[in-house]
């Protein structure tokens, strides 16, 4: 992919995310699985400990130990907001 179309398809993925959950600016890492049309947002580089879930929007909110957010993950990205 070139680097034009990565900038596009990221900056889409980020505005279908802010669509589904509120979600801080700065982030470290975006993820995009295609073949499970799934959007993980990394916050920080610390391991979750637990999650919670928000079933009926497609979101899974990640925890560290001292319960900071450490990601998001938004299921069924494309299939919910848009077409692929």
């Amino acid at each position: 992919m070139e680097t034009q179309q990565l900038v596009e398809k990221t900056t889409e993925l980020l505005r279908l995310a802010r669509e589904r959950v509120e979600m801080p600016r700065r982030f470290r890492e975006l993820r995009y699985f295609d073949e499970v049309d799934l959007l993980v947002v990394e916050f920080s580089t610390a391991s979750a400990t637990h999650s919670k879930g928000d079933i009926e929007n497609g979101i899974i909110y990640n925890y560290d130990e001292s319960d900071d957010l450490t990601s998001i993950e938004i299921l069924d990205l494309y299939g919910i907001y848009a077409e692929a």
